[in-house]
């Protein structure tokens, strides 16, 4: 799941792993060149067995200028590559 704003990507972990069972997993935080604006990535384990759900979110994109700047490429890299290995291998 891909989320692009702070009070969404909360409120859908909170929810999620509030479930009995889940836990939550392999949380990082992505440097976008922002300054102390930060992509990040939570997995939750037991919502599918052992098989693990992966949230990503991104700062908000009508605000901020992610895509077509060079000066955030290694940094989006980063974040797109981690999140499309997660469904790649789940």
């Amino acid at each position: 799941m891909l989320t692009i704003d702070k009070v969404t990507s909360r409120a859908l972990v909170d929810m999620l792993s509030g479930r009995p069972a889940v836990r939550i997993a392999n949380q990082r935080i992505f440097p976008t060149s922002l300054g102390k604006i930060k992509a990040e990535s939570v997995e939750l384990f037991g919502l599918r067995g052992e098989v693990p759900v992966t949230i990503a979110r991104l700062p908000h994109l009508s605000r901020f200028q992610l895509f077509g700047n060079p000066v955030r490429d290694v940094q989006l890299d980063a974040f797109i590559g981690y999140f499309a290995k997660q469904i790649v291998d789940h």
